[in-house]
This record gives structure tokens, C-alpha cells and sequence, in this order.
């Protein structure tokens, strides 16, 4: 049950990656469907205003209107549950790496050598040739 701070940042991103794909894919399916909806009952409009000719044509007319309404009427209730299932989704926030969040014991800290000269020769004066006592240099605590 112990997971590492990286583990949850990948699981949060999963997470929030799969919350991306479904929200996209509902999304998609409620603008696809309404769009369909739209073309068959502007279809519909169109082909219902034409002055038929011959009681046949009037036949086949009737039968593709019928069948395009139908669709129509599909297409809307599968554009609305779309958009319900896109409302319904919860919302997912962004990963951020958060510095401050990550557990001390995943904090890799490097670990300090020896300083590479003597206290003396790292306080020294800043001129060549001029002496500056140490006591001088170090600042009271």
C-alpha cells in the first residue's frame, strides 16, 4: 500500500488522461449526433417541400421521410445522453508536480564532501595582496 510519490503522480496522470478520453469521446458522439439530427430534419424540410409529381414518387417520399424523422429522433436522444454522460463525468484537475507535497524520505539530498580548502583560504580578501584578518571576514552570529 506504500507507494512512492512518483507512483502517484502516475496513477494521478492515468487518471486524469482516461477522465480526457471519455469526456473527448462524449463530447464527440453529442456534437456528431446533433449534427445528424439537424441534417436529417433540414433533409426532411427540403425533400417535404418539393412539389411531387406521380403518386410513386409521393410513396417513396413518404417512406424516406419517415425513415429520416426517425433517425432525426435518434440521433437527438443519442446527442442528449451524450451530453448527460459529458455533464455527469467528474472532473478530473490537471497534474502538477508540487514540490512541497513529496514526502521527505523520496527527497534525494546530496550528501556534502569535505569543502575542498581549509576555512582560512575560503576566507580570504577579494584583492590580491591585501591581508584581511579572518575574524574581520566572518560575520558574528
Amino acid at each position: 500500500m506504500n507507494q512512492t510519490y512518483r507512483e502517484m503522480v502516475k496513477a494521478a496522470e492515468e487518471k486524469r488522461r482516461d477522465y480526457l478520453r471519455t469526456k473527448t469521446r462524449t463530447v464527440a458522439i453529442a456534437a456528431i449526433s446533433g449534427v445528424t439530427a439537424i441534417a436529417l430534419i433540414l433533409l426532411t424540410l427540403s425533400v417535404s417541400l418539393r412539389d411531387p409529381v406521380h403518386f410513386g414518387e409521393v410513396a417513396v417520399i413518404l417512406v424516406g421521410l419517415s425513415g429520416a424523422v426517425i433517425m432525426a429522433i435518434v440521433a437527438a436522444l443519442g446527442c442528449g445522453v451524450a451530453v448527460k454522460q459529458a455533464l455527469s463525468l467528474p472532473h478530473v484537475p490537471a497534474v502538477r508536480s508540487d514540490a512541497l507535497a513529496i514526502p521527505a524520505e523520496d527527497i534525494l539530498v546530496r550528501g556534502s564532501g569535505a569543502p575542498p580548502a581549509e576555512p582560512r583560504e575560503l576566507l580570504r580578501a577579494a584583492r590580491v595582496g591585501v591581508e584581511t584578518a579572518v575574524e574581520e571576514l566572518v560575520r558574528p552570529r
